[in-house]
């Protein structure tokens, strides 16, 4: 993909996540009724937000901003449980920036966790991609925090 064509394609997508109001931060969602819900931090301190392609759930976006356990701070992954043939992709707009995908396996399938020292505090965006056959489709914008 061309770098300029991505730049604005990023550029368009942050203009329409800003107008419509999306964001997550600290396990919450600034929500519109079309905007996914995300579920309060289980005591494992794993924030999950649910994925959808209109009322159908792909799958779901999972965040770690503190290590707890088994799980490692900072870090993000996706998780398909549908066998549809539709898989998830999420990038953290870091650089480089991080990716954690489900294409190419079979569901059900959970990404490894895509991990990675942030400053505390900090927010990050996120883009949530269904892919199908490697073409990918814009889901949703979230906003984590470190």
């Amino acid at each position: 993909m061309n770098f300029e064509v991505r730049k604005k394609g990023i550029a368009l997508v942050a203009t329409v996540a800003a107008v419509s109001g999306l964001a997550l931060t600290a396990g919450t969602v600034n929500a519109s009724a079309a905007t996914p819900k995300a579920v309060a931090p289980a005591a494992s301190g794993i924030l999950t937000v649910p994925i959808y392609n209109g009322s159908t759930w792909l799958g779901d976006f999972e965040w770690s901003a503190n290590p707890n356990g088994s799980n490692p701070g900072d870090a993000f992954r996706v998780r398909d449980t549908v066998a549809d043939g539709v898989g998830l992709r999420a990038e953290l707009l870091t650089n480089p920036v991080r990716v954690a995908t489900t294409a190419g396996h079979n569901s059900p399938y959970t990404s490894p966790w895509n991990t990675g020292n942030l400053t505390e505090g900090s927010k990050w965006t996120v883009y949530v991609y269904s892919t199908k056959g490697g073409v990918l489709t814009y889901r949703t914008t979230l906003t984590v925090t470190a």
